[in-house]
Formats: C-alpha cells, sequence, structure tokens
C-alpha cells in the first residue's frame, strides 16, 4: 500500500575502485565522436591562422590645456596651462574656494598654530608671543546664539592663537614674486639674532600653506550655480590637429572617460614650449593574447566552467532582443576575441594609427576600425559637428582611484511641492566656523520656540476657529518660484529663489535668508527649471584628500550632487481656519 512518508533511491554500485577508466571517457564507437564533431562544425575548415605577432602604432598626446566654466567666446583667453597633466583632474575642476568664507576662521587658526609649532622647530620660540600680539585673532562676528560648538570654539582659541591668514597675507605679500622670502616683514620687530630662525619658520608656513589646501582662482571656478554642476573641458593636440574633450554636466564623485565629449571645433590656444606636451608616436610589438571572461564557455572537452556566471540558465522574455544577442555572443563568438595590451599615460589622448596581425602562416592582415552598427566599445561620444578624426579616439583621464571623504558640512535637498506649485530648497545643514556643521532643522526649531509665536492675543469670546493669512514654514525653507526670463518664448521658465517674510504676533516681520553654498551662489538664485526633476536633487559639500602618483596630497572643498528622494509637501496654504 503506497505511503506518503516512505520514499525509495536508486544508488550505483561501482565494480572498481579505480576510477582511472571513468576519467579517461573511453568510447567503443569512436566515430560516434568524429560525428559529434562534425555536426557541431569542428571538421570545417576555414584555412585561418592563428594570430602569433602583432604591431601596433599610436599617437599619445598628454593634455596640455584646461578650459574651467562652459566653453563659449574667447576660450582660449580663459584657458590655462595644465603644467602636470597627471595630476587629479578632480582636484583641478572639483576645488571650491575657501578664503573669504565661513570656513576661513577655522584655517587661520590652523595655519596660526601650525607657525607656532614651526617656531619651536627653529629654536624660537620666545618670538611667539610677538606674533601673538601683532596678529590677535580678530573677533569675525559673533556666531549664531544656538550655534554652541562655535562659540566655545572660538572662546578657547581668542588670545592663544595668532590669525595664521592675516600673517600668511603679510608673508605673501612681502615675498612678491620670488620663489622664497629673502627677509621678514618689518612688523613684529625681531631681533637681529633671530632673524634667521623666524625667516626659515616663515618660510616653511608657506610652503606647507600652499601644498594645503587647494583652491579656484576667480577666473578658474567650473561650478555652474545655474544648473548644480561642474562643467569644464580639456585639450591635446594630435599630428592632425587638437581635439577638446567637454565635461558638461559632471555633478562630482569619480571622473572617467564616459563624462567627455570629443570636439574639434573650438581651440582652447596653444599649449607651452615644453617638449613633454608633444605627441608621440609609440610602436609595439606583441603576441594577442585571447580574451577571457567569467562564464566563457571550455573550448576543451572534459573542461570544468566555471558556474558563477550560467548563461544557459538565464530567462528572457521573447522581445529582450539586446539580452538574447548578447547571450549569443558570449556562448557563439566568445572566443573569436584577442587582446593586444598598451601602456598609456594617464592624462592623454590615444589614436591609433595602424594595426597589423601576422598568423601562424606567416600572413600579415592590417586590422581596421571596426565602425559597423554605429557602436563601438570605450568610443568617445562626437560633439555635433565634430570632424571625423575625432572618432575612435581612445581617452585615459588622471583621475583620483581612491580618495578619503569627510563627512558633509554642508546639505541642501531640492524637491517639487505640486500642491504650492513651487520648488523648496531645504537646508539640512550650513558650515561652521568651527570646521564642522550646523544643524539647519534643529536650529530653526530652536529659534522658532525663542520667537514670539502666533497665538491669539485677547479675549476671543466663545469663538472656535481663527483665521490665518498663511501657514508657516521652518525658516531653513527657500522656496523657487518659476519665473519667465524677459524675451524668452513661452513656456521657458527658470526658478528664482524668494525668501518668505514672516510677521510675528506682535507685528514685527524677520526674512531669513539662506546661509549655504548652493543658494547664495547669485543674488537672485536662478536654477534652470529642467535640473529639478520629480526626483529631486540632493546637494552636498565635503573635503576630499587624495594623493596623486608622486606621493603629493591634494585636499580640495567639493560639492556632489545626487538623485534626491522624489516630491515633498511643504503644508503651505493660505486663508487658513485653525482651531484656536
Amino acid at each position: 500500500m503506497a505511503s506518503i512518508t516512505s520514499w525509495t533511491r536508486f544508488e550505483p554500485v561501482p565494480r572498481s575502485t579505480d576510477m582511472t577508466g571513468g576519467l579517461r571517457a573511453e568510447l567503443a564507437d569512436p566515430l560516434w565522436l568524429l560525428g559529434r564533431q562534425w555536426q557541431f562544425g569542428e571538421l570545417a575548415a576555414e584555412d585561418a591562422g592563428s594570430p602569433v605577432e602583432s604591431m601596433l602604432t599610436v599617437e599619445v598626446a598628454p593634455l596640455t590645456r584646461l578650459h574651467p566654466g562652459q566653453v563659449a567666446g574667447a576660450a582660449a583667453a580663459r584657458s590655462v596651462d595644465l603644467v602636470d597633466p597627471t595630476a587629479p583632474l578632480e582636484s583641478m575642476v572639483e576645488r571650491r574656494p575657501v578664503q573669504g568664507t565661513v570656513l576661513d576662521a577655522r584655517l587661520a587658526v590652523e595655519a596660526g598654530q601650525h607657525f607656532m609649532r614651526l617656531l619651536g622647530t627653529h629654536s624660537a620660540p620666545a618670538q611667539r608671543a610677538r606674533y601673538l600680539d601683532e596678529y590677535a585673532l580678530v573677533d569675525r562676528g559673533d556666531p549664531d546664539e544656538h550655534d554652541l560648538v562655535t562659540r566655545r570654539w572660538w572662546s578657547s582659541v581668542a588670545g592663544r592663537v595668532p590669525d595664521g591668514r592675516r600673517l600668511l597675507d603679510d608673508l605673501v605679500r612681502h615675498r612678491g614674486a620670488a620663489p622664497a622670502l629673502t627677509s621678514l616683514p618689518p612688523v613684529p620687530a625681531v631681533p637681529a639674532n633671530q632673524r634667521a630662525r623666524v625667516l626659515k619658520a616663515a618660510n616653511d608656513l608657506l610652503r606647507w600653506w600652499e601644498s594645503f589646501v587647494d583652491e579656484p582662482t576667480a577666473a578658474a571656478d567650473s561650478w555652474d550655480p545655474r544648473r548644480l554642476e561642474y562643467s569644464f573641458a580639456t585639450q591635446a593636440t594630435l599630428s592632425d590637429g587638437h581635439v577638446v574633450l567637454r565635461a558638461d554636466d559632471y555633478e562630482g564623485g569619480r571622473l572617467d572617460w564616459f563624462e567627455f565629449e570629443a570636439d574639434t571645433r573650438i581651440d582652447l590656444g596653444p599649449p607651452n614650449a615644453d617638449p613633454s606636451t608633444t605627441a608621440r608616436t609609440l610602436v609595439r610589438r606583441t603576441m594577442p593574447s585571447p580574451a577571457f571572461y567569467a562564464g566563457m564557455p571550455a573550448d576543451r572537452f572534459w573542461e570544468f566552467e566555471d558556474i558563477s556566471v550560467r548563461f544557459g540558465s538565464s530567462s528572457v522574455g521573447r522581445t529582450d532582443l539586446a539580452h538574447m544577442l548578447l547571450n549569443e555572443f558570449a556562448l557563439a563568438y566568445g572566443n573569436d576575441w584577442f587582446v593586444v595590451p598598451l601602456t598609456l599615460p594617464t592624462g592623454s589622448v590615444c589614436a591609433v594609427r595602424d594595426l597589423r596581425v601576422i598568423d601562424s602562416f606567416g600572413v600579415s592582415t592590417t586590422v581596421r576600425r571596426s565602425v559597423g552598427g554605429g557602436w563601438s566599445m570605450f568610443d568617445l561620444s562626437l560633439r555635433a559637428g565634430a570632424a571625423g578624426r575625432a572618432a575612435g579616439l581612445f581617452f585615459l583621464p588622471s583621475t583620483v582611484e581612491v580618495a578619503q571623504e569627510g563627512d558633509p558640512i554642508e546639505e541642501v535637498a531640492w524637491f517639487r511641492d505640486e500642491m504650492a506649485n513651487v520648488v523648496w530648497a531645504v537646508e539640512r545643514s550650513t558650515e561652521s566656523p568651527a570646521g564642522g556643521s550646523v544643524d539647519r532643522y534643529e536650529h530653526a526649531q530652536q529659534r522658532a520656540a525663542s520667537a514670539a509665536s502666533q497665538e491669539v492675543v485677547g479675549d476671543v469670546g466663545d469663538a472656535s476657529l481663527a483665521y490665518r493669512l498663511n501657514s508657516t514654514v521652518p525658516e531653513n525653507w527657500f522656496p523657487l518660484v518659476p519665473v519667465r526670463p524677459p524675451g524668452a518664448p513661452a513656456g521657458v521658465v527658470h526658478l528664482e529663489l524668494r525668501p518668505i517674510r514672516r510677521v510675528a504676533a506682535d507685528g514685527t516681520s524677520d526674512v531669513a535668508l539662506p546661509r549655504s553654498r548652493v543658494l547664495t551662489a547669485t543674488d537672485p538664485l536662478v536654477i534652470e527649471e529642467e535640473e529639478i526633476g520629480r526626483d529631486g536633487v540632493n546637494a552636498q559639500l565635503r573635503w576630499e584628500l587624495t594623493r596623486d602618483h608622486d606621493g603629493r596630497y591634494h585636499l580640495w572643498l567639493a560639492h556632489r550632487v545626487t538623485t534626491g528622494r522624489g516630491e515633498g509637501s511643504s503644508g503651505l496654504g493660505f486663508d487658513l481656519a485653525r482651531p484656536v
């Protein structure tokens, strides 16, 4: 009688403990194996040899010029020479100013502390008091009453550390165009027997500061406040002309070749006369090696394949042509590809001039660039109107491999509020003079608690409802309203920031102004309407630290723009009746 609680298992019983015969995969009929080879086309001769040698001729040109910002008008006049094309592009493009900002106070203190240490290192500790009196820290404005961290930090450094920023400005002004200081400024008066020691400390301070933080000049800022992204261009000169590589919508993070478009219609100016900026021709003779990838079918009988990738087990729909073509290519034509290695310097543009392959029969074949189907791997996109010589170039930018990122010291969230028909920019955190960040939400709550509330004043009788002209939003919320630019066609609008005037119950009014960098970049702030989509935008400001190929440190402030969390609602309303 059948039972669902019992089962039967069949197990093979080998007649021998020797596995040699099974591993040999012996066949009683050899013709069967020949028939299978014939069915798979292995007996069909193609009269083709295997590649045994390749000769590759390429032209390599280093990057010579850099244009910050959108390329327009006199591009050559605004471009600068790239002294070191192998330096990380991120540190040159993303750098944000520090001098004259909120963070300048913290760096002034750090520079003063370092100079005090240098005076002790060069055996001149007695001169600390002179510089402490001459460059006493000047109060840069009272910190916000609710920013307790900054208030405590400022009280701890006042009177104990000189203002390093003022000291540096005087030293740079006294040095002039010379490579180093040869004398000290007249004040403070340093004794003659101590001047040589203090002079060494001053030169060490200048060298430390110039390599401490990367800052952009006023004319070399790549940040576009209207689009919340970076834009820049770089140029290399080949034998057949220059090529400009444009990155018009870089949002920060990590640069790579696909961020760029090739253009030949503009010119960023001639490179300097340094021989290292001239294009070089390289010839490499090597043996091509077959390309391998995970899940590639084995080309030998009885070879174990990698089971981590199984193209045969993938499930695709009837209309998923791209997926099926990828599987067909990987399973049927994967062993038709060969790799010719080529080592290139970072920060260069490479153009393949000739590729010849010699097979096992001694036949030399010239391999041309594949342009079928309008697609090619690792090919730069061409700007509209670019010459055909820009096609097929390989760009290897000098980018940051590993960087240490600090916590965000500023964060602003942008999102659409369809009910209020505005775009809100919410300051979640802003910079603090102490070097950290201020929580703007907590700050707004503290200010709202200390301000006069909108309570009904006087006897309201038996009234249960009170009229409100409008509801309130926290002071760290700033609306951007649609504005039609003058002379723009119908349907074209920009987003313009409009601060809110808040009226207290006692009749006094107050206008809270933004504090973040992205909201105070221009006055008034105007954003292109298409930049704030339905997903919203999140903009952060943080420190970046990395080392380049020769071990030098690079420290800079950078914006990071990422996708937001979708639409939101402020609850803003007008002509409201609220319970008393």
